[in-house]
């Protein structure tokens, strides 16, 4: 199952309505990297602690086993998918940022073609780059949604459940640094 339509729509009001602002200012928000490194050091602010970094907040499911670290202001939603399925969406109106985590139960030890085409109707991955989120194996690419358009997105197996991260594309940056701080319990 995909997110519902309607909420897609809301994340890209939201995050489309104030992603030009966000990014013409300052850049000194929660974990912007201005390095350019991606993906090398996923996981790279993990601490056994797990004290969030300042301002940030933990979110943490027992239910999918694991947390994250997310900027303060955003507002946290969660939508039942059916079929052990959730999207998880975390949104911050006043700075139009924006990102959502689609769970849902696989059993399989990689994604198939026909899985990804379910999930991704527009068929597109590009730049597919493998990644790594606490230990699972993964992949990061760019996609197009149709209410979205232009995704970054981040999906990657773990203890019989596929993740899909994904935030529209200007967001990249801002997404990787959030997903750094993934762990799984």
């Amino acid at each position: 199952m995909k997110p519902n339509p309607v909420i897609s729509l809301l994340i890209i009001l939201v995050v489309v309505g104030g992603g030009y602002f966000y990014f013409s200012r300052d850049n000194s928000n929660f974990g912007l990297d201005q390095s350019g490194s991606r993906f090398a050091n996923l996981g790279f602010l993990k601490s056994d602690t797990r004290e969030p970094p300042t301002g940030s907040r933990e979110y943490r499911t027992e239910r999918y086993n694991f947390s994250l670290f997310y900027p303060e202001g955003m507002s946290v939603n969660e939508f039942d998918d059916g079929g052990g399925a959730r999207t998880i969406t975390f949104e911050d109106a006043e700075d139009g940022l924006g990102f959502q985590v689609f769970v849902v139960p696989y059993a399989e030890a990689q994604v198939s073609e026909e899985r990804f085409l379910k999930d991704t109707p527009s068929g597109e991955r590009v730049e597919l780059e493998e990644i790594m989120v606490d230990g699972a194996t993964g992949a990061a690419f760019y996609s197009r949604h149709l209410l979205l358009g232009e995704t970054r997105e981040m999906w990657f197996i773990h203890n019989g459940f596929l993740f899909e991260v994904t935030a529209p594309r200007l967001l990249d940056m801002w997404l990787a640094n959030i997903v750094q701080t993934w762990e799984f319990l």
